[in-house]
């Protein structure tokens, strides 16, 4: 019986060791435990700060303040578009009030040339449908004349007038 009690023990192994290998297996088993639960908990995290940014980016008051940023810059664009636009509209202003200018019947005065005014204060184009006698104003740059027609001289339509009109 004692063979059969220490062939039993010695199938059986050492109990220490069997306990060793059982608190080894446990350790292991422990620390297995405590990964996976730091894996889970920073995935977690990870995913709440991820929910937390799109909550942030969704909230009511960012979006206000992004759509204000947005209208700021929308607003700094058209007012530099008006700008430019109105420069641009001055310069054309500008250059057609010169244009108008040179050819403004005043600055024709102020070249030596005079203006004429039938009886009917019409500006005289032609001789043709005037009369001897007939009173005309003439307009230079600095005052009017009043005249009288004595002559009608009447001219071919070529310019310049030569020796033999």
């Amino acid at each position: 019986m004692r063979l059969g009690l220490e062939r039993a023990r010695a199938a059986l192994g050492d109990p220490r060791r069997l306990i060793d290998l059982r608190r080894q297996g446990l350790d292991d088993f422990v620390e297995r435990a405590a990964r996976a639960l730091y894996a889970a908990t920073a995935r977690r995290r990870a995913d709440l700060r991820a929910a937390e940014a799109r909550l942030y980016r969704l909230h009511p008051q960012r979006r206000i303040a992004d759509q204000r940023g947005a209208l700021a810059a929308a607003e700094r664009r058209l007012v530099a578009s008006g700008t430019s636009l109105l420069a641009h509209r001055r310069r054309t202003l500008d250059a057609l009030a010169g244009k108008l200018d040179a050819l403004s019947p005043l600055k024709v005065l102020d070249r030596g040339y005079s203006l004429a005014r039938g009886p009917d204060g019409q500006v005289l184009r032609s001789c043709a449908g005037l009369r001897q006698g007939d009173d005309v104003t003439v307009t230079l740059r600095d005052g009017d004349l009043r005249t009288r027609i004595e002559e009608i001289i009447a001219r071919r339509r070529s310019w310049p007038p030569t020796d033999n009109s």
